[in-house]
């Protein structure tokens, strides 16, 4: 009983997390998985007692100091408001996907992660010319940003699980190539560019861990190798021409505010270097708005430019939430996640989470440095993401064992 609502549950999850509207949906699936695992504690805390201790340290400090950070934020109320959807529900989307990860629901998982985001993407799309009422005040998925960044989370998932079997051998390469059509031509209507430069990190990354795996030998490998070649070079080829369209679209400003020559980023970035003196090293308080009244006037008041709350780079606005300290935790706990997915290059059991797992986290890197999407339902898709992986490796080495 307790799997089948765990299976439920997360399978809707991970249909509703590319909707920003979901909020409420996700938060209910999470807490009545969790509410099965406590029915169940003795066998949730043995299967629960396997989580890799090198990962539980770094999400422990960054748990701990986020909310430590209450006590000298300059908001106190808002980093304490904060702690609910970005640090309760993140390790509970760890934990939930951790002990519920087994080999025969990663279908479903992604059948309803594809589903739903494709869904968000056709919504945004359609509304709010073609729907009325408006289904939502907002893009259904969040805006352009948030939609791209899940698109970076979900390829590396996807496109192993169809090569490594969920379909029949000849339906593999249809399966594999339709989905990265639709993955390009979503990402293409976000009209956003460092998507790009995300899918080529991962594109390298998993092709020089598929090159490190126990696997990679022979023709496969070669095969391998020339895929992600072409991937690739079709991948720059979209970047110069979102470059291109781009240029093409704010020609017609009066000040080319879009245009690469008039980013705002460096003005933004240079205000945010100058507020992270301020408290460089436990910082302003959690909460990725935290010091949001510096850069709204900054936003660009001739065009139709969404409000500046932040400082549009991860790093950059982590320092400012929790200073050197925060900085330094969050990049332990991304080496610890690397580390722990290079060692699974080793077994032939755990090569292809492995390589999941270190092309998410490259892409995801690469596309939060102009920009921070680690930020409510793209951050529990991330942890959520986590937490299956190392679920499906233990599943995996205790079967070979």
């Amino acid at each position: 009983m307790t799997d089948r609502v765990l299976v439920t549950c997360t399978t809707v999850l991970l249909f509703v997390v590319p909707f920003a509207g979901g909020a409420g949906t996700r938060g209910a699936m999470l807490v009545i998985a969790a509410i099965a695992l406590i029915v169940h504690w003795r066998a949730s805390l043995a299967r629960l007692a396997s989580f890799p201790r090198d990962i539980v340290l770094p999400v422990a400090a960054w748990a701990l100091l986020a909310t430590a950070s209450v006590a000298w934020s300059v908001k106190p109320s808002f980093s304490a408001g904060e702690l609910k959807p970005e640090i309760l529900y993140a390790l509970a989307g760890l934990c939930v996907f951790f002990l519920a990860a087994r080999t025969r629901d990663v279908a479903p998982w992604l059948w309803a992660a594809s589903v739903g985001t494709a869904m968000a993407a056709v919504g945004t799309l359609l509304q709010p010319e073609w729907i009325t009422p408006s289904i939502s005040r907002h893009p259904v998925d969040g805006g352009p940003g948030y939609l791209s960044t899940h698109l970076v989370l979900l390829a590396p998932p996807l496109l192993a699980a169809i090569l490594a079997g969920i379909a029949s051998r000849r339906r593999r390469a249809t399966l594999a190539v339709l989905a990265l059509v639709v993955l390009a031509a979503c990402a293409w209507l976000t009209a956003n560019r460092i998507v790009w430069l995300a899918f080529a990190a991962q594109i390298a990354t998993g092709v020089i861990a598929w090159r490190s795996s126990v696997l990679a030998r022979g023709t496969r490998a070669r095969l391998a190798g020339a895929v992600a070649l072409l991937c690739g070079a079709i991948v720059v080829a979209a970047f110069a021409a979102s470059i291109l369209e781009r240029e093409e679209r704010v020609a017609h400003y009066r000040v080319r505010e879009g245009s690469i020559e008039a980013d705002v980023r460096p003005r933004i970035w240079e205000r945010a270097f100058e507020r992270f003196r301020d408290a460089p090293w436990l910082g302003h308080g959690f909460g990725r708005e935290i010091v949001a009244a510096d850069f709204e006037p900054l936003t660009p008041r001739n065009m139709d430019h969404p409000l500046l709350q932040h400082a549009h780079n991860m790093f950059v606005d982590i320092a400012l939430q929790l200073g050197i300290a925060g900085l330094a935790i969050f990049t332990w706990l991304l080496l610890a996640l690397s580390v722990r997915y290079w060692r699974m290059l080793g077994d032939p059991g755990t090569v292809a989470l492995g390589i999941v797992g270190l092309a998410a986290i490259s892409g995801f890197v690469v596309k939060n440095l102009t920009d921070d999407f680690f930020h409510r339902h793209n951050a529990l898709a991330f942890w959520c993401l986590q937490g299956a992986l190392l679920g499906l490796a233990r599943g995996a080495k205790r079967e070979s064992s």
